[in-house]
């Protein structure tokens, strides 16, 4: 999976690292001027790194597809156990071939400064009309950056720093939106990672894309079929086309694929009858057991963000728990950091005209969802890994500080019940998390503070 959230408790809060911040970037410009220019930035400078070669080969075969190569580009920079360097894939006599524009030394690729450096010499050496990006590597959502070994992992990225020993660095969305607000503007941003299409997410980044392409649970270790995802990157005739086009090559690919279904005795076998979870074999194409995408159009955020604020002041009074164990959960009941927005909404209006109101917001936001039946999720079964039911999400996940069912949560529960001695400790994390929490524009916007928790 693009997602392996490993937790080992430890009795203190999380601390944050600092990492030294390399500067010395070289600045070229080419004389050229193109309609569209796409980056993929991989970080694959962890577990992943194999699966990042797939993807530059499917890359590289998509982009042979392309009629118009002398108006669309396709950058990559990738950072895995080779030093990070920026690549350029075109076309030679109708021949594809892949030219390294820029090597540089090693470098934390989750940095603010290398990011925001990168994506600008990339974006100016090949200017353009109008740009998408491809955020590729682990993902997380929300959630805090930290060190791999602290009681939770990152939001978005791991960099091992060609040390699969080490503890690796994260970068967290307020890090990641400082980061891309010092860019160019993004016609779209797709994040080939797991647990990115959260409204906290989309939301603090709304103004560096005009739309977000990403799942709200977890993707296989396969990501995108490039093969067909790259054409898409140049096939609308608009920013909202294009997005839509996007989503549609990432998920059709997986829904072809897909072979599982629920068998009467709560267990998921494919229809081939192999009972179990057994990977893909070479590409994302023979990967079977599905996938969930949506889009989020940024210029609806706000008025969402309105009317959320509507139903949370209406319908909780200050500082007054919500249950939580009737709405859909994209980790399955395993941290309960990833609920689904329009279910939790729904748990506390029913299907009243607030409710109506409220969902002609979130269909103005979220104006495509496509998801095969299950998933798989390395949350499901305890945190053994199975399949999951997509019946009840509706594309985005939302985090829910005043959640009075936090600890009810496979993990949370197990450490009360075996290591009771530690349940301050463990208590602890629901304020920690919340106060992070309050730090995203969501938390106001939607209404969050102003109920209180």
């Amino acid at each position: 999976m693009k997602l392996k959230l490993f937790i080992i408790l430890n009795l203190s809060l999380v601390i944050f690292s600092a990492c030294e911040k390399d500067k010395n970037l070289t600045s070229t410009t080419v004389d050229e001027s193109t309609t569209r220019t796409t980056l993929v930035y991989i970080v694959a400078d962890n577990s992943l790194y194999s699966y990042a070669k797939l993807d530059l080969t499917e890359m590289e075969e998509g982009y042979a597809k392309l009629d118009d190569t002398d108006n669309n580009n396709l950058l990559v920079y990738i950072d895995d156990y080779s030093t990070p360097r920026l690549l350029r894939i075109k076309k030679e006599d109708d021949e594809v071939v892949v030219d390294t524009l820029y090597s540089y030394a090693e470098q934390n690729s989750l940095d603010v400064d290398i990011m925001s450096g990168v994506i600008n010499q990339a974006l100016t050496a090949y200017e353009a009309d109008s740009y998408g990006l491809v955020l590729w590597s682990h993902g997380n959502g929300w959630l805090p950056g930290t060190d791999q070994d602290e009681e939770t992992t990152k939001a978005f990225g791991e960099d091992l720093d060609n040390n699969p020993s080490s503890d690796g660095t994260q970068m967290d969305i307020l890090d990641l939106k400082t980061a891309l607000e010092a860019c160019p503007k993004f016609n779209f941003i797709l994040f080939d990672a797991c647990d990115m299409q959260g409204i906290e997410v989309a939301y603090e980044l709304r103004n560096c894309a005009s739309y977000f392409i990403a799942s709200p649970g977890e993707i296989p270790a396969y990501g995108a079929p490039y093969d067909d995802v790259v054409p898409a990157f140049y096939a609308g005739a608009d920013a909202s086309a294009e997005a839509d086009s996007v989503a549609h090559a990432y998920f059709n690919d997986y829904k072809e694929n897909y072979s599982y279904s629920a068998g009467d005795d709560g267990n998921f076998t494919n229809r081939a009858g192999t009972g179990g979870y057994t990977g893909g074999t070479s590409s994302s194409s023979s990967y079977p057991y599905g996938v969930s995408i949506s889009v989020i159009a940024s210029e609806n955020l706000e008025a969402l963000a309105s009317a959320t604020k509507n139903i949370l002041t209406a319908y909780i009074a200050n500082s007054d728990s919500v249950e939580t164990s009737d709405i859909m959960n994209y980790d399955d009941n395993y941290y309960n950091f990833y609920y689904d927005l329009d279910g939790f909404i729904k748990s506390l209006t029913g299907e009243d005209n607030n409710y109506t109101t409220w969902k002609a917001a979130y269909d103005a936001a979220v104006p495509l969802f496509l998801t095969t039946d299950y998933t798989y999720s390395s949350y499901a079964n305890d945190g053994l890994g199975g399949m999951s039911s997509m019946a009840d999400a509706t594309g985005v996940s939302t985090y829910i500080p005043n959640n009075e069912n936090f600890f009810d949560a496979y993990y949370w529960s197990f450490y009360l019940k075996y290591y009771p001695q530690y349940s301050s400790v463990i208590y602890a994390y629901q304020p920690y998390y919340n106060e992070y929490y309050q730090k995203y524009s969501w938390d106001t916007d939607a209404g969050w503070n102003a109920i209180g928790w």
